[in-house]
């Protein structure tokens, strides 16, 4: 990621039901940066990656 053109910065709130119902509110808001050509997956692996466990392994429905 070269400069901030080629990057978007994304607002995530993660809404605590069904595995994540357990999640501590202060990880339901996510800030996280991502690449514009960057695939899905990426911004999927990019906000579990600032979860702790056991959530860091919860497939997320990205919408």
């Amino acid at each position: 990621m070269s400069s901030g053109e080629d990057n978007i910065f994304l607002h995530c709130l993660i809404v605590p039901c069904g595995q994540l119902y357990a999640l501590p509110h202060d990880q339901v808001v996510q800030v996280v940066t991502v690449g514009r050509s960057q695939a899905v997956s990426v911004l999927e692996a990019t906000i579990q990656s600032r979860l702790r466990a056991p959530f860091n392994n919860i497939c997320l429905k990205i919408r």
